[in-house]
């Protein structure tokens, strides 16, 4: 496995569409300027698609081309294979920046598990839902499955319920919410809802108890 140094950088150019015209260059990808860099990866021609898939187009042994995402190449020159049923996960959630430290190995529900809120989400805080009733409910999922974490009249208690959750469920790929300092929850609450949320997830995950 090759040493690494992130101190020098390259800007590798990722083309797509503009003004109606494919192939244009419309962003750069932050890369290592090594020989790695110079050798493989600045002969290739990289594409951002509209959904922030930075890929190329490589050639097979058997001759055949496949498509491979920039991050793949990149980790695997530093890091190594990726083991099956792991995906590369962007720490910062920059697709575009692919210099090692930045990319991990990760589950597909932990890389789910380092996603900001989506767009569309009304009480604009990840793992909580404006119910009909104008209230907020809190939520976590792993694998697939979503555990409800209970109902709150505060989205920001609801937001803090849903981080501790995430927190016990995913670890280090938790993406907590930033949530205001004069609206985190006194101590005596935050212990009350952190018994509360250890005790349900023990009910479907036991390792959340230990955790």
């Amino acid at each position: 496995m090759p040493e690494f140094h992130e101190n020098l950088f390259y800007n590798l150019p990722l083309t797509g569409r503009r003004n109606g015209r494919n192939g244009q260059i419309i962003a750069h990808a932050i890369v290592l300027d090594d020989n790695f860099t110079r050798d493989i990866l600045q002969k290739l021609s990289f594409n951002l698609s509209p959904a922030s898939r930075v890929t190329t187009s490589v050639k097979l042994p058997s001759g055949r081309r496949t498509v491979r995402p920039l991050a793949h190449l990149v980790y695997e020159h530093y890091h190594g294979p990726i083991p099956p049923g792991y995906e590369i996960d962007h720490r910062d959630l920059d697709p575009t920046n692919n210099v090692p430290g930045n990319l991990r190995l990760a589950t597909r529900s932990q890389n789910r598990a380092n996603t900001p809120a989506h767009r569309d989400n009304k009480s604009g805080y990840k793992g909580v839902s404006l119910t009909g009733r104008g209230w907020f409910l809190a939520s976590v999922g792993l694998n697939y499955c979503q555990f409800t974490l209970g109902i709150y009249t505060c989205k920001h208690e609801a937001a803090w319920t849903a981080n501790l959750a995430a927190k016990i469920l995913h670890g280090e790929f938790a993406r907590a919410n930033p949530i205001p300092p004069e609206y985190i929850p006194a101590t005596q609450r935050q212990e009350e809802i952190e018994r509360y949320v250890t005790e349900r997830l023990a009910r479907h995950y036991p390792a959340a108890s230990s955790a």
